[in-house]
């Protein structure tokens, strides 16, 4: 492996645990390595390490150091040279400790152990990550919440993140985001429904979601209690069974905006006045030429939503009463 295969960037992560990396690499621009002509790799019959630029030099001598694919005396000294060339320092690798070589996820809830897995890298997170989702059904959810919350930690700590969907399906499970009154009322009707046939009755809470709502907003940690009492309804009742199949897990019905959501609306919007201005609205004839003249320039399409995040709160709040 080398900064041309690591395409996931467990490598880099790995290396990240046994020494520094220094500015000079970590503000590198991303390449394109298939161009290159193969002298400007430390092995050009298998075009592997690179050593064109000072930072590649530096990352090609810690993969060859920490991975040692084709490690051989002229590939160590053809690095060594061109470190000399660029006066780049190349550093000693620590040896791998426990926490560099992977991160424990825990299967535990209630005080209770139900197994580990050792994760090395994004890889193995994204399968515990599928795994988690695809067998819903036989993870109770303060289990389902434990684990993912941890999966989350740790994608974070190797400086990734997982896909889109994935990373909303875990942020659900996790309860990190904000639950919707109605969704809820919904989650816990279809419990009371399935309880009561087996002739038992549930005390009705729809006054108390009612009163922890806040503009038919559930908090997080409210969401999680329900969950939970959900879930332990479904097995109950055999409902679970039916979770991926026509019935959605507690959590999903109930956390209907993440983080990733809200980070992909502070990316997508500027806030004025409690109101989310979006792309189409700063795109609109009448807020284009007013963004223009309060900039003195015409701006590009795809500037707009920036050049309205730029300006002082007295011009925004003018954008926001001509939007009004």
């Amino acid at each position: 492996m080398d900064q041309v295969t690591d395409k996931n960037m467990a490598g880099i992560y790995k290396i990240s645990r046994l020494v520094e990396i220094p500015d000079f690499v970590k503000e590198a621009a991303a390449r394109d390595y298939d161009s290159l002509p193969a002298h400007c790799f430390a092995d050009p019959v298998q075009r592997s390490y690179p050593m064109d630029t000072p930072e590649d030099v530096w990352k090609s001598w810690c993969y060859l150091q920490r991975f040692g694919e084709h490690k051989t005396a002229a590939v160590e000294q053809a690095l060594k040279d061109r470190a000399v060339f660029f006066d780049v320092e190349l550093p000693q690798l620590a040896p791998p400790t426990e926490e560099a070589q992977g991160i424990t996820i825990k299967y535990a809830y209630a005080n209770e152990s139900h197994g580990e897995v050792r994760v090395r890298d994004i890889d193995d997170l994204n399968k515990v990550a599928a795994d988690l989702q695809e067998n819903s059904q036989r993870y109770p959810f303060p289990m389902r919440h434990a684990v993912a919350k941890q999966l989350l930690s740790a994608v974070k700590t190797m400086g990734g993140r997982f896909p889109g969907e994935r990373e909303v399906a875990l942020q659900k499970m996790a309860c990190y985001g904000a639950g919707s009154l109605t969704n809820a009322l919904d989650v816990f009707r279809l419990r009371r429904e399935a309880v009561r046939r087996l002739g038992y009755e549930l005390e009705d809470i729809s006054g108390d979601l009612e009163k922890q709502a806040n503009n038919g907003v559930l908090p997080p940690e409210f969401c999680e209690k329900l969950a939970c009492f959900a879930d332990a309804c479904d097995r109950l009742v055999g409902l679970h069974r039916r979770y991926g199949k026509g019935v959605q897990p507690p959590e999903e019905k109930l956390i209907t905006v993440t983080l990733r959501d809200m980070d992909n609306l502070e990316q997508h919007t500027v806030k004025i006045a409690g109101r989310y201005v979006s792309e189409s609205d700063v795109a609109q004839p009448a807020i284009r030429n007013l963004l223009n003249n309060l900039h003195g320039e015409t701006l590009a399409n795809d500037r707009l939503l920036s050049a309205l995040r730029e300006l002082p709160p007295e011009h925004q709040r003018l954008v926001g009463r001509v939007l009004a």
